[in-house]
């Protein structure tokens, strides 16, 4: 029997040209450590 569960996952997709300038303003919202993952 599958127990029932809530899954909640935020997107914020940033997509364009020169767009990598702005990864230190956001990731700055999450505090001193995060994980980047690009492909």
């Amino acid at each position: 029997m599958v127990k029932t569960f809530n899954y909640f996952q935020p997107t914020d997709i940033r997509f364009g040209c020169g767009r990598v300038k702005e990864v230190g303003d956001i990731v700055a919202q999450f505090g001193r450590r995060c994980v980047l993952v690009t492909v």
